[in-house]
């Protein structure tokens, strides 16, 4: 039986120090490992941030593989550089 997983409340002080590095690799092309999380499941992406869409809170990163994917700020929770 596989167990889901509530959704991790996040604090103000993380969410700051996860949108500074989010910043960051857009700016650098720092490579980062970024988790999200939806209905009950974490997966961790490796890449770096092509795009902040602000109004739409999405954010857009390129993979190891170079395919872009599309992540909802709300599902992010952790980043850290890889």
């Amino acid at each position: 039986m596989i167990k889901k997983l509530l959704l991790p409340l996040l604090d103000e002080m993380k969410i700051e120090e996860m949108e500074q590095l989010l910043s960051n690799s857009m700016e650098t092309k720092l490579l980062l490992e970024i988790t999200t999380w939806r209905d009950g499941f974490f997966t961790s992406r490796v890449g770096f941030v092509m795009k902040i869409d602000s109004l739409n809170k999405r954010i857009q990163i390129q993979d190891e593989f170079e395919s872009i994917i599309n992540l909802d700020f709300f599902s992010i929770t952790n980043v850290k550089v890889k």
